[in-house]
Order: structure tokens, then C-alpha cells, then sequence
């Protein structure tokens, strides 16, 4: 499982596979994360980069978002995809942990 460090700015990149899927033809995105008694954060096609050569979605993190992520807590993440011809596409819940920082000052 993949690990966010809370007050560091990592960048999440993720490659749409399946084919029938060009991140050209695509509306909108929305990009949930989640965690348990934690806040609800939900990211739309503005907020994200889009390679379109590879397929590829990216998020950068502020390091503010990941100071306030819960530590030592899963956050959950899931992607949703809306094609221009309006089908919309879904991938099964992913998770990250969240790793503790001692010193939560902004930098």
C-alpha cells in the first residue's frame, strides 16, 4: 500500500487503462478521497492535470491537504470518469496510508 506523509506535497498520477477510454473524450472527472471520520475531499477536472498522450490524471497534494489528513489512517480514494457522449465509468476504491509527521508547522 502506497503512503502519504502528512506537510509533504506528493503527486498522485493515475493511468487510465482500459481502452475505450480517451482522457480526450472526457467531460468530467471527479477524484473522491475519504477517511474514516475524516473529511471528504472531492477533486473535479479543473483541479487535475490531464496527459492526454499517456492517459494519464495527476493531483499534486498542498502540503495544508496532507496535514489534514488523519494519521495513522487509511484514506481511501476512487476515480470517476464522464465521457463527452455522457457514459460514465467508475474504478474500484484504492487505498493510501497516512503516515504520522512531528512537527505540523506549515513550511
Amino acid at each position: 500500500m502506497a503512503i502519504i506523509i502528512q506537510g509533504t506535497t506528493p503527486t498522485l498520477k493515475i493511468t487510465v487503462k482500459k481502452t475505450d477510454i480517451l482522457l480526450e473524450n472526457v467531460a468530467d472527472i471527479e477524484l473522491t478521497f475519504k477517511q474514516w471520520n475524516g473529511p471528504t475531499v472531492i477533486k473535479r477536472l479543473a483541479d487535475l492535470g490531464i496527459d492526454t498522450t499517456n492517459n494519464v490524471i495527476v493531483y499534486h497534494f498542498s502540503e495544508q491537504e496532507t496535514l489534514d489528513l488523519l494519521p495513522r489512517t487509511d484514506i481511501e480514494w476512487q476515480l470517476r470518469l464522464k465521457t463527452i457522449g455522457g457514459e460514465i465509468f467508475g474504478t474500484k476504491l484504492s487505498r493510501f496510508d497516512v503516515a504520522d509527521l512531528l512537527s505540523e508547522e506549515v513550511m
